[in-house]
């Protein structure tokens, strides 16, 4: 037997109202894995680590929240995030440096100002990074270069 169609009444009005509320459902996830968490805060915990705050400054943090995690999981997950935002920057040439990259520079020169050893560390720190970079860049490069000759 052929079903029926079922007409809804008014439905211009409660396709725009169900509409906006699944779209606010959309944006807030119920729960997340504690890895989609820290990725969801790895910015603001780059900018803590950028001004001389400790990956065990920050787990006491989060379980002051109710967030029990160790140190060693949050260097984890910020390094698979990293590497994730990395593949992408090496994807999209335009985006090689990330918000948090930035930000981190920008708040290392503030510190710079007045403190001239802080000023010297973070110089090495930013040539080893470039130069990391550039190392991986280089290696995207060839891996690219032998995967077409293949």
């Amino acid at each position: 037997m052929a079903r029926s169609a079922q007409l809804i009444s008014d439905s211009k009005n409660k396709l725009k109202k169900v509409s906006a509320i699944l779209e606010a459902k959309a944006k807030q996830p119920k729960n997340l894995t504690l890895q989609q968490f820290i990725q969801a805060l790895s910015t603001q915990i780059d900018k803590m680590l950028a001004v001389g705050y400790t990956l065990q400054e920050v787990a006491a943090i989060l379980k002051s929240e109710g967030v029990n995690v160790q140190p060693t999981t949050i260097k984890s997950y910020l390094q698979k995030t990293r590497a994730k935002n990395s593949s992408t920057a090496n994807n999209n040439p335009a985006s090689s440096q990330s918000k948090a990259d930035i930000n981190r520079k920008a708040s290392s020169r503030e510190q710079a100002k007045n403190n001239p050893d802080f000023s010297r560390d973070v110089e090495k720190k930013e040539r080893f990074a470039n130069n990391i970079r550039e190392q991986n860049r280089d290696k995207a490069l060839t891996s690219n270069e032998m995967s077409r000759r293949v």
